[in-house]
């Protein structure tokens, strides 16, 4: 098949396209060229700009398009606009954020039929912030209108892997691996969730193979903090001990828990992704499968060996826009998540006085 992708050389979209090559398909990727450049020499590279220069679309056909980094509405509609009648089907990355997390709290768990959150400001761009998930529903909408017969919309959670660039589960095989005691802010049996990058790469080139239509949650499979870490700790080989500090007002009291664009605490707030019964029945019996959690925390630990990060802050606090800037090389050599050795330390010595 001929798949072309919008992006393709950052996180997820890097994963999905090296599992298309794998599978012999024949890869376009459309993006700014500033990212990345070196990967993928075999596949065809189109140059161009979400934002006003998609002209180098034009004139081309493809079987599917793989929409990694559809944030905004307007330019989500845009490519839809110029790709209709040239790609066999859309297949459009979103977020969990999309639903509306009230009513499936009312209802203890949202599926693909939970209502979308609605903005009462559509004509936001802050897709950094609080309007990220409205944003994301109306581009929903756009695919679903553009494409009603032929689209894909995978719903996604937090997506764990080589190359990410959150650090929200890096930090964790990264802080077992050091060994000591552990400041974990939860109970053993508290969820935590995400999805393997690879898992999510294999099951969108079935969706696409298949020509699955409709929405689907690709959240992972729960699990425990307490399988989580020892996942962790059976990888690295590391000498642990937990202290488990599920108390949220003295957290929120001695650190600021947002002094990192993705949380001190990763993983600590993740709200309605723990505490809603997210339900991926419909992705499995589509063929979503699910890697040992001790195979991801391998593959993480392996490539974390290979980066270079600063350990403290960097000299201009990097902002949750900044963060999300693919092409920024300054947050690329810092921690995005996570504590500091010195902020552990003191909030270990403050909870054994509590």
């Amino acid at each position: 098949m001929k798949i072309l992708f919008l992006g393709g050389t950052g996180f997820v979209g890097r994963h999905m396209v090296a599992a298309a090559l794998a599978k012999g398909h024949q890869v376009t990727l459309f993006n700014r060229n500033n990212t990345n450049t070196d990967l993928f020499p075999e596949a065809e590279r189109l140059e161009g700009n979400r934002d006003g220069n998609l002209d180098a679309l034009k004139g081309h056909n493809w079987d599917a398009v793989v929409d990694v980094n559809g944030y905004l509405p307007r330019l989500v509609r845009d490519s839809l606009t110029l790709l209709k009648g040239s790609v066999g089907r859309y297949l459009f990355i979103s977020a969990a954020n999309a639903c509306d997390w009230e009513i499936a709290k009312n209802n203890d768990h949202a599926d693909e039929e939970t209502p979308r959150v609605t903005m009462t400001n559509p004509a936001s761009e802050e897709y950094w912030g609080a309007d990220y998930g409205g944003l994301k529903a109306l581009c929903e909408l756009e695919v679903e209108k553009h494409f009603p017969d032929c689209s894909s919309i995978l719903r996604l959670g937090v997506v764990a892997g080589p190359h990410d660039p959150t650090d929200r589960v890096t930090y964790w095989v990264d802080r077992v691996a050091r060994g000591g005691e552990i400041l974990v802010p939860a109970l053993p049996e508290d969820p935590i969730r995400f999805i393997d990058v690879r898992d999510l790469a294999d099951f969108t080139l079935k969706v696409i193979e298949n020509r699955l239509d409709g929405i689907f949650h690709t959240l992972g499979k729960p699990l425990s903090w307490q399988d989580w870490l020892d996942a962790c700790q059976s990888e690295s080989g590391s000498d642990v001990t937990y202290r488990w500090v599920n108390d949220t007002n003295f957290l929120a009291e001695h650190i600021d828990l947002q002094q990192r664009p993705f949380g001190t605490l990763p993983m600590m707030f993740e709200g309605a992704l723990e505490d809603i019964d997210w339900r991926c029945d419909k992705a499995v019996s589509a063929g979503l499968k699910y890697s040992d959690p001790a195979a991801t925390a391998r593959d993480i630990l392996a490539w974390h060996k290979t980066r270079q990060l600063h350990q403290e802050e960097s000299s201009e606090q990097l902002a949750l826009r900044t963060a999300l800037d693919w092409d920024n090389k300054e947050a690329g050599n810092y921690w995005m998540a996570g504590l500091t050795v010195s902020q552990e330390s003191e909030l270990l010595v403050r909870w054994a006085k509590h």
